[in-house]
């Protein structure tokens, strides 16, 4: 599903800084030419590197080198940092995140490509899950679930994360992690706690 918010143009301090986490300026007495690199970029939006295909020139081949995604001098302020300074852009793509918030079990297990929930695996770890969930409304932070396991003492439970993985094209799976310990808490209402107090830290 294409949840692109549109094409902005970047300054190549804010292009460096996507790729690397830091630029030349970095170093420099002087600094960077408008604001911090991507700074004016909200926290509720991922940005990817270059267009999405339907942006490009109909005779454009986005698979290989083009020109669409440059612009080598523009008047117009970096949509990254603000910078006023004329120069080479970059084209970067914004997606809605919030689009992207696993609210149910169901959309986890639907978004994971992956066999944690599968039939089998669940029966080999005597696995249980959940029907609760904790969003975090973040792809960063993710989605919270309390699963449960069988040790040589009873069973334990623990608390999991599911976060997406955007491309640019949108999600194209869903990582599961542990957080804290496996087999951390001893009983189904300690970790549902816990995931609840998780939870709370990362609310907008």
């Amino acid at each position: 599903m294409n949840n692109s918010l549109g094409t902005i143009w970047m300054c190549q301090d804010c292009m460096h800084h996507h790729a690397n986490g830091e630029c030349g300026s970095c170093h420099d007495d002087l600094g960077h030419e408008g604001g911090d690199p991507m700074s004016i970029i909200g926290d509720d939006v991922h940005v990817t590197m270059g267009m999405v295909a339907e942006e490009h020139a109909e005779d454009c081949d986005p698979e290989e080198y083009c020109e669409c995604e440059t612009v080598e001098y523009s008047k117009l302020p970096c949509e990254g940092c603000g910078s006023v300074y004329y120069g080479e852009r970059h084209a970067f793509t914004l997606w809605a995140i919030r689009d992207h918030r696993l609210n149910t079990l169901g959309q986890i297990k639907d978004a994971h490509k992956g066999f944690w929930f599968d039939k089998e695996t669940l029966r080999w770890f005597k696995s249980r899950v959940s029907e609760t969930v904790y969003p975090t409304f973040s792809t960063t932070a993710g989605t919270l679930f309390v699963s449960s396991e069988m040790f040589e003492d009873g069973r334990r439970y623990t608390v999991r994360c599911a976060t997406l993985v955007l491309d640019d094209i949108g999600v194209s799976d869903c990582d599961i992690s542990t957080i804290g310990e496996y087999g951390q808490y001893k009983t189904r209402n300690g970790a549902h706690a816990a995931a609840k107090r998780i939870r709370d830290k990362h609310k907008v």
